[in-house]
């Protein structure tokens, strides 16, 4: 069986991983130049920021397994809440996307290779992709948002129904980096005003660089409300509600980078573990399936694994 998956994010690549754990060889497709999907790290000369999921929490034992396997391998590390006290944050090391990549040990993953269409012909399905090369193969996986899975699906979206009710909100994510420590108490911000989280990176267990850097998340109200700004716009916009939240007046900042996240939190699910049909040969994971959780993410992935695996062997 030649079987590709589309986007290398934690649905992904835990699909990935699982199918070659079965002796599968999938060849996983990923648009952007890194892996992790939203277990994104952005790299600055001031340091990293951790500017998509900010952590993850585990209630799944194969989930607790495998951060436990990736900690061994020092790609992730508790985080405690500094306001509660409470150990259940995991966080990846030395950023976020550090979480996937213990999934990427001999898997054939190409970045920077975005697939525009994808058509069925025959038995199989021919994918485009945006250099105008075109790769077959018997068997498909999606694990994108659901609003690019449509995209790519097209004439075949009615095998799976339900997938236009699924509703993922957006995020206007900030990068600010300040010349000294702020006057702030806590190292975590959550649900101010029109800010949703704002984090101290440095706060975070194993962080490279000592520069006094935050990431500011911004409500889903608020960044659906300016999804169509500019960067340049957005900038001090957000710069302002992170100082409302705050409460203290804040200096200018050094530095100062912005983010949209056009498909950012789940707000309402499929409701399915994943999708699969047989018949086509064609399989859909992700987070939206379940929740807004990365544990989501991975379990999805895996299940459509399973099927897969499943379907070939009978």
């Amino acid at each position: 069986m030649t079987l590709a998956i589309i986007g290398a994010g934690m649905a992904g690549l835990s699909c990935a991983s699982q199918l070659r754990k079965a002796g599968l060889s999938p060849v996983v497709f990923e648009k952007s130049r890194g892996t992790g999907g939203r277990l994104a790290t952005r790299r600055s000369v001031y340091g990293g920021f951790d500017h998509g999921a900010q952590f993850v929490t585990a209630r799944d034992a194969g989930f607790k397994a495998y951060l436990d396997h990736a900690a061994g391998l020092g790609r992730a590390a508790h985080w405690v809440d500094p306001a509660s006290g409470d150990e259940s944050w995991w966080t990846g090391t030395p950023g976020m996307s550090g979480l996937v990549k213990p999934m990427l040990e001999g898997l054939d993953v190409r970045t920077g290779q975005r697939v525009a269409q994808m058509r069925r012909e025959g038995p199989g399905w021919v994918l485009s992709l945006e250099t105008s090369e075109e790769q077959t193969f018997d068997t498909v996986l999606l694990a994108v948002p659901v609003v690019q899975a449509l995209d790519l699906l097209a004439g075949h979206a009615a095998a799976f129904p339900g997938l236009e009710s699924v509703d993922i909100a957006p995020c206007w994510t900030g990068m600010f980096v300040f010349d000294e420590a702020l006057p702030i108490s806590l190292s975590v911000i959550q649900r101010a005003g029109d800010i949703a989280w704002a984090a101290r990176e440095t706060a975070r267990p194993q962080r490279e660089g000592d520069a006094e850097r935050w990431v500011v998340q911004a409500s889903a109200d608020w960044s659906r409300r300016y999804l169509e700004e500019t960067p340049e716009a957005i900038r001090p916009l957000l710069l302002k509600q992170f100082r409302a939240a705050a409460g203290v007046i804040l200096p200018e900042p050094a530095h100062a980078d912005v983010h949209r996240w056009r498909y950012a939190k789940v707000e309402r699910p499929l409701g399915q573990v994943c999708l699969w049909d047989g018949a086509l040969k064609l399989g859909l994971a992700g987070d939206w399936c379940l929740a807004a959780r990365v544990e989501a993410a991975f379990l999805s992935g895996r299940a459509l694994a399973d099927a897969v695996v499943t379907a070939s062997a009978s």
